[in-house]
């Protein structure tokens, strides 16, 4: 999708509301699809044990996943290399892990990259935060299917939620 091109967006309710399937086009052709489900149920609250560093500091001392691409055993270079190429700038907060190993967990700190920030408008915050989480959640699932040699061939995404207490969000944060 371009953003210099008009979007324009169908959306869809189901189960009274609960549910919405949110269609974009550009040019009468579809560039992405979201299904989003509101609730307050307990199920489907975040029951997680881990919880984000309380404070980190500000993630621009920490060097960008470009940087540490040296210092990464292979496979995770393979996936970080690919990842850069995106327009997300990661750096993980937890660099002193590099080199890892699979079981070792890592923050990370993800932002729309400089270059790509000027394409941005002032409301966008929830939509950034979105796409960073869906395409975090994304990758997770991605490096599943590489360990086992399988390829991914589309774009997709896995069911997860996003907790967002603060509609005005910065999209440049």
């Amino acid at each position: 999708a371009k953003t210099s091109i008009p979007r324009q967006f169908k959306l869809r309710n189901f189960d009274y509301g609960k549910i919405a399937s949110i269609f974009a086009y550009q040019n009468e052709k579809l560039v992405g699809m979201v299904h989003v489900r509101y609730t307050k149920d307990p199920d489907h609250l975040d029951s997680s044990s881990f919880l984000c560093p309380d404070h980190i500091g500000s993630p621009l001392k920490y060097p960008r996943a470009e940087e540490l691409l040296p210092t990464m055993e292979s496979r995770r270079k393979t996936v970080m290399t690919e990842l850069c190429k995106f327009l997300l700038e990661y750096r993980p907060l937890e660099s002193p892990l590099y080199p890892f190993n699979c079981e070792d967990r890592m923050s990370i700190w993800l932002r729309i990259k400089p270059d790509h920030q000027d394409d941005l408008k002032p409301n966008d915050g929830q939509l950034v935060v979105l796409f960073i989480s869906n395409f975090s959640i994304l990758q997770v699932g991605s490096e599943i299917y590489e360990k086992s040699k399988v390829q991914i061939s589309s774009g997709a995404s896995l069911p997860h939620s996003v907790w967002i207490h603060d509609a005005d969000l910065d999209p440049l944060a």
